[in-house]
């Protein structure tokens, strides 16, 4: 079901109320306004305090607020760097495994158009009669 309100204890994360926010998020005890369906009557706007669960930093997988300087932890593909979770480089997501197999397709490649270039300029050398592999006699 969906829920309206969550529990002393407990936060608000969309529709449902959980113990505990998710990675990315942190929890906040905010004031909210009641639904105006569930307010009958009633001129003033009905408020309350509510756990909700609010988003994070888009660099920070765990925090305490919203702010890049919020973070506890960092998300995939960040990294600390002095207060904040900058941007790893591309470098540095490829760990040692990866980079050694980079290493050798690398090298594989190269070594594939050298010997095609070479394979290449020979026929053409043959083709153009400046290399001599077996030669006809001349019958006039």
């Amino acid at each position: 079901g969906i829920c309206i309100e969550c529990k002393p204890g407990f936060f608000k994360m969309g529709d449902n109320c959980v113990a505990h926010c998710p990675q990315h998020y942190f929890g906040r005890v905010q004031a909210v306004q009641l639904a105006s369906t569930f307010r009958q009557n009633i001129t003033k706007p009905l408020l309350h305090t509510q756990g909700v669960c609010l988003p994070c930093h888009h660099s920070c997988l765990t925090c305490r607020g919203s702010l890049a300087t919020d973070c506890f932890q960092c998300a995939s593909g960040f990294e600390w760097k002095g207060e904040l979770c900058e941007k790893k480089m591309i470098w540095d997501l490829l760990d040692p495994d990866v980079m050694k197999h980079l290493a050798w397709a690398i090298i594989l490649c190269i070594a594939a158009i050298l010997l095609f270039s070479v394979v290449f300029g020979i026929l053409q050398a043959r083709d153009r009669g400046r290399l001599c592999w077996r030669s006809k006699p001349n019958y006039l």
